[in-house]
């Protein structure tokens, strides 16, 4: 655990301070396809109530992902919600149970809490499953590979080769079924 972004306890009192920092060359370690461009900005609120302190605020740091579709690298903000409680070690418990907006319980000894974790846990949440350049990315063409964002390639689409070709003549296939249905039922009339 990194000793970075320690926060002194003694100093919070039960009035709400308000903090914003930008902080340099902090390495994250977010996650191998995630390249971590620029300071990460954190603004949050801070208080104490008896022994507990609560943070409410956010995380936000400029990172470089790669496209799902078209395999390019993007520039993207990533950002974050915190809402967290810290508790002194005596009074966590590891049962606390965090859902999606309850506060994260942490724990804290002596005067001092490093938030570094959790910011670190909040950001990894906040990276898209699949990331995209932009949300209309066309992808890559299935034979040759090209962006097709950057224009039509000149492979030869036959239709009707594809693996859904066969759900292309189910619409036939129910027309003549309809048809020949049709010519039986005239046939039993007469």
């Amino acid at each position: 655990m990194k000793n970075i972004l320690k926060i002194n306890l003694d100093s919070i009192g039960e009035d709400s301070q308000v903090i914003s920092q930008e902080i340099s060359g902090l390495n994250l370690d977010l996650d191998e396809s995630v390249s971590e461009k620029g300071p990460i900005s954190l603004k949050y609120m801070i208080y104490r109530l008896g022994e507990k302190i609560y943070i409410q605020g956010r995380a936000k740091i400029d990172v470089e992902l790669t496209c799902a579709r078209c395999l390019m690298e993007f520039a993207t903000p990533l950002q974050a919600e915190l809402l967290l409680v810290a508790v002194p070690v005596e009074q966590y418990s590891p049962d606390q149970e965090s859902r999606e907006q309850d506060p994260v319980f942490v724990a804290y000894r002596g005067g001092q809490l490093d938030l570094f974790r959790e910011i670190r846990s909040a950001l990894l949440l906040a990276i898209p499953m699949k990331p995209l350049c932009r949300e209309d990315c066309p992808g890559l063409c299935c034979q040759c590979g090209k962006r097709l964002a950057e224009g039509a390639c000149s492979c030869s689409r036959k239709r009707g080769t594809g693996t859904l070709a066969a759900l292309e003549n189910l619409s036939k296939t129910k027309k003549v079924y309809d048809s020949v249905e049709a010519y039986t039922d005239v046939k039993q009339e007469e």
